[in-house]
Formats: C-alpha cells, structure tokens, sequence
C-alpha cells in the first residue's frame, strides 16, 4: 500500500513500550523478506517506491532495486536521481520511461527526453507500444540498444553531480560569466565515469527554453586531467512541426500549421539536429566546459543550433578513444 505507517500502535505491547512497535514491524519485514530471499534465489526482487519511506538500505539487503517513486515525470525524475544518488547507486533504482502527457503532471515532454533521463537507472518502459507510432518503435529499438551498450558504465560507474536547477557548487557558479546567472537555475547536469576513467555519459536537461542563449555549457567531472577525451552526441531528428508555421519561411508553399499537410509532410521530412564533436584534455573540459551550439532564435536554424524546447536534454558521451 503506498502510504506511510504513522500513530501505530499495538494491543500486545504495554503503554510503555509501544515506541518498539514499528522497531518490530520492520525486523519482521526483513525476516520474511531474507526468507523469500533464500527460498528464491534467481528471482529479481524490487522494492515499492519512497512515498511509505521504504526506500532505505535495510531493503536493498533483501531487494534488488527499489522503485523511485509513482511520479514518472522527466523533469520530476531527472532531480530525483540527482538526489537519489547522495545515498544509494543508479543500479538500485528503477527507472521508466512513461507515457506522454505524463499521468501525474499531465506535462508533455519528447520521447527522447523521456529516455536520456532514464537510462541513469534500471531502465524500462511502460506505455502501451500499440498507441505508438512506427517512428516511435524505432527510436525505442535505438534507445534500447544504446542503453545496452552504455549500461556497464552507468550502473557500475561514479556518479558525478554538476548542477540542479538552481542548487549550483560554488566553482561550477564562479566559471559562469556573471551576466549568464539569471539562468543559473534553468540547468540540470550530471555525468557518470567508468571506473577506468576511460569513458563517461552525461545527462544536461533544461527547465525553460531561451532564445539565442549562448552560455550553456557541459561540465562534466571525473575524468583524467591528462587525457584526451572525445564528447559528443548522436544528433536527433526534428520533427519540422515543432516550428509550427515558422516553418513557411523555407518552403516554396504555404503550409498552414495544424494542418493535415503538415502531418503528412512531417512523416517524410525531419530537420537535422546540431551534433556536437569536440577533443581535450580532461583538465579543461571540467574546468572550462564544453560549450555547447547557440541556442534556436526562430531564425537561421541548422546543424550548428541547439534546439532545445522547454524541458528537453541531452545525452552526451565522452570517451578517451579519439
């Protein structure tokens, strides 16, 4: 049941001592857990979520992962792994990619966004795949694979907190130029390191788009200062609906927006993302960042613009083979 046990008492014990009756509650909920645990060995246990506070480190001795928390939510989810992390690992957390609008927040957010925050976890998916599209199936079958590829480093690796929506360490503020700081709280970031130190996958999110914005930076942290590391991203495609009628500034016909034209067209037509490849030294990608495309302005977009809409991410991966 997902509530808390609050005011418990019990008849068995004297007045005196029922502050013991949660005490024993809890022994023997672990008893019968440890039991199931001996009695099924191979199978995959996971914990119901925090709300009943029973995300602790007693269950994770008799449970596999625990379940963060009903709210599904990206922007929700991305701050709770963030703080998550201060006392248990990303492999103890169960994390899913829901369906949009969101069921708690009724905030609508893309696919892809959905899927870079959960891959910092037990990744899985609970949306009915019949309600989605063949373009959505493949970007799934994509997300999946790569999430297989990078799961060693970010189930195993160290977790590394740049930022939080406002709750900024000092030296990641003192290397933001002070006419940036107004949007010191728009960001999100942290970044996960092999225990080789050879290679790192970050997650940067954003709470509200600006226009022309050209401060944003990737700092990721953990790395080698003396090795050369390559950081990039697999850039997406853009669904050309998303510029609503901005999009007549470019075509040879009008094509109202909302339209059943639009719809068709935007089956056969994506715009290409920014893709962003660079090489350095450790030292100075944490110290002085990887800055990231300028932001969209509703002119000149192409490759070399960062879209990014209110509540969206980015996924980037950093590796010492150059």
């Amino acid at each position: 049941m997902n509530r808390i046990f609050s005011d418990v008492y019990s008849k068995a014990l004297p007045s005196g001592n029922q502050e013991e009756v949660i005490y024993r509650y809890y022994r023997g909920l672990y008893s019968c857990l440890k039991q199931l645990r001996r009695e099924f060995p191979d199978v995959i246990f996971e914990g119901c979520c925090s709300g009943g506070n029973r995300f602790d480190l007693g269950m994770l001795c008799v449970f596999d992962q625990i379940w963060a928390s009903d709210n599904t939510d990206a922007l929700c989810r991305a701050e709770m792994v963030y703080n998550l992390s201060y006392g248990y690992p990303l492999c103890a957390i169960g994390s899913h990619v829901s369906a949009s609008p969101n069921h708690q927040t009724l905030r609508r957010t893309g696919l892809h966004t959905r899927a870079d925050v959960n891959i910092f976890g037990n990744l899985g998916y609970e949306l009915n795949l019949k309600d989605a599209s063949n373009e959505d199936i493949g970007a799934i079958q994509i997300q999946i694979e790569r999430y297989k590829e990078a799961a060693d480093i970010i189930l195993s690796g160290d977790f590394y907190r740049t930022r939080c929506f406002g709750m900024e360490y000092p030296e990641v503020l003192s290397s933001v130029k002070a006419s940036a700081l107004t949007a010191a709280d728009n960001y999100l970031e942290f970044n996960v390191v092999s225990k080789d130190r050879h290679k790192s996958i970050a997650l940067f999110m954003q709470r509200l788009s600006i226009p022309n914005y050209t401060y944003a930076k990737l700092t990721p942290k953990g790395l080698e200062e003396d090795r050369i590391y390559r950081v990039f991203n697999y850039a997406s495609k853009i669904n050309i609906k998303v510029f609503g009628d901005l999009i007549n500034t470019a075509s040879p016909v009008h094509i109202k927006n909302e339209s059943h034209t639009q719809e068709i067209l935007s089956r056969f037509y994506k715009m290409n993302g920014e893709e962003l490849n660079v090489s350095a030294y450790g030292n100075m990608i944490m110290s002085c960042g990887i800055q990231q495309k300028p932001a969209f302005g509703a002119t000149g977009f192409n490759d070399e613009v960062r879209l990014m809409r209110d509540f969206d991410s980015r996924v980037y991966y950093i590796s010492d083979e150059v």
